[in-house]
């Protein structure tokens, strides 16, 4: 996994941002860019674990559809 890579965990996706050997750090996909979560490597996917929501999965977004293309006065409120 490379940082920048989209992960799904504990039903939530998140983006995995560069670390050291021994932390996995992530920062929610729809966070706040100062709140960053550390997970110890070790127990990224143990063994014999038993909830499924833990462990990390790849994820990703689905390509824009043209139902999601508005116009400049959506796209200024939004912002």
């Amino acid at each position: 996994m490379n940082p920048g890579a989209i992960l799904r965990c504990r039903n939530r996706d998140w983006v995995l941002l560069p670390s050291n050997r021994d932390l996995f750090l992530l920062r929610l996909l729809a966070g706040a860019t100062e709140e960053v979560w550390a997970i110890y490597r070790g127990v990224r996917n143990p063994g014999g674990y038993t909830l499924p929501e833990e462990r990390f999965k790849p994820s990703s977004l689905p390509p824009p559809s043209i139902q999601d293309v508005s116009h400049a006065a959506s796209a200024h409120l939004l912002w």
